[in-house]
């Protein structure tokens, strides 16, 4: 199974379609594996002219767990966000949108679209905000897409919306 690196986390990936093809990466949210994104959308996806590649985020799936950093006080991040306080977490979305990149390189992709679903598509806002040579767009679905824009939030992504925003 391919694996990237970051630093000293290992991301767990799988890819879909032709190289050749422009890339979609696909972010997950909290706690979700890549197999969030049925292999049937992805397949679709492919069948519309993209590279698809889906991972599993930091602490979830086969990909690196950071037990030794501790559990994070969830409820505690959103009454900071929503306070507009720092809020104190064992690492940042930039750690994360580091995370993708290490996807990318891995599969010597230069720029791919990012569509981030709930906290990645906070993900793929940093991704990016912070590195915009590596993003060819973004697409969101049931994101807080405020978190690095200041923007509103958009409603669900189906596959037909994917398609017409990619073309």
């Amino acid at each position: 199974m391919p694996k990237a690196t970051n630093k000293n986390v290992k991301i767990h990936f799988e890819t879909v379609g032709d190289p050749k093809y422009p890339a979609l990466l696909l972010i997950s949210g909290l706690g979700e594996q890549s197999i969030f994104w049925p292999i049937e959308f992805c397949k679709t996806l492919s069948d519309i002219g993209l590279y698809v590649i889906r991972f599993d985020n930091r602490d979830t799936g086969l990909s690196t767990k950071l037990d030794s950093l501790g559990i994070p006080d969830l409820n505690a991040a959103w009454e900071a966000y929503y306070s507009a306080k720092p809020i104190s977490a064992p690492y940042a979305l930039t750690d994360i949108a580091m995370d993708a990149v290490s996807v990318l390189d891995a599969k010597d992709i230069h720029k791919a679209y990012a569509c981030g679903f709930s906290l990645g598509g906070m993900i793929a806002q940093h991704l990016a905000f912070d590195i915009p040579e590596r993003t060819s767009g973004l697409i969101f679905g049931k994101g807080i897409e405020g978190a690095a824009s200041g923007r509103n939030q958009y409603d669900y992504f189906q596959t037909a919306g994917v398609d017409r925003t990619l073309r």
